[in-house]
């Protein structure tokens, strides 16, 4: 059997998520025009050069999860009256994941699409039950798992989804008119596309194409062309010598 009480704290806390996830979009337009204007700019960035700025992702990732978890250690202790506690806790718990989640690539990456994409999952637009919620959330864990494995290829994806789901928004929210909200949407996939072109492509060139390795015959081809030119500047030595006497 299932606790009750537990299963009443998951809604709860699905509700809190998907609630805070709903705002996203409002929340983006509310902001300033500076402020629109350089989330835009990070956005892209992300976007176009997730794979490049990995090790910064991360952090920030590893940063967030330490957060959350520092203040899970609180409340589960009962700190909340001492705030000076509490912050030391979260601001160890924060920087510990951090470190770790930039210099283990593979943890970093993991952390990085389990937070990005249920995040984005959480903020599509439509009606979330706890189960739906709960379901995204194992989705997430599993593809996050497959991106520890594979981390180049995911890493591509959700930082191209992140990146140009957000500049979309935040582009889109510098306009005035109002929009119809498939039209900002629209953009960040085309946005999600170009980016994973891009980094893919960046992909290609920082592993490089392998040289063919030379084949026995082709090694015995390159062998035999250099005797045959120590043998004719051997033959010029000679008929030197000749000459001179």
């Amino acid at each position: 059997m299932f606790n009750l009480e537990y299963v009443e704290s998951l809604q709860e806390l699905g509700q809190g998520i998907l609630d805070s996830t709903n705002q996203y979009a409002a929340t983006i337009k509310m902001l300033g025009m500076a402020t629109l204007i350089i989330v835009t700019v990070i956005s892209l960035i992300i976007c176009f050069l997730g794979l490049k700025i990995e090790r910064v992702l991360f952090g920030a990732a590893g940063l967030i999860l330490g957060a959350a978890i520092g203040m899970a250690v609180a409340n589960l202790f009962k700190l909340d009256g001492d705030g000076i506690l509490v912050a030391v806790i979260v601001v160890i718990s924060a920087l510990l994941f951090a470190a770790l989640a930039g210099f283990l690539r593979r943890f970093g990456a993991f952390l990085l699409f389990f937070i990005g994409f249920g995040a984005v999952l959480l903020s599509l637009p439509f009606e979330k039950s706890p189960m739906v919620i709960l379901i995204m959330v194992g989705v997430s864990l599993v593809l996050a798992i497959l991106t520890a494995i594979f981390p180049d290829i995911f890493v591509i994806i959700v930082t191209a989804v992140l990146g140009g789901l957000s500049a979309a928004l935040a582009g889109f929210a510098l306009i005035p008119a109002n929009l119809i909200m498939i039209i900002p949407y629209a953009a960040g996939v085309l946005l999600i596309a170009g980016g994973i072109i891009v980094q893919l492509i960046m992909l290609r060139r920082k592993k490089g194409v392998k040289k063919p390795e030379k084949t026995p015959r082709r090694r015995r081809r390159g062998r035999l062309e250099r005797e045959s030119e120590i043998e004719a500047a051997r033959k010029m030595l000679d008929d030197d010598d000749v000459y001179k006497q």
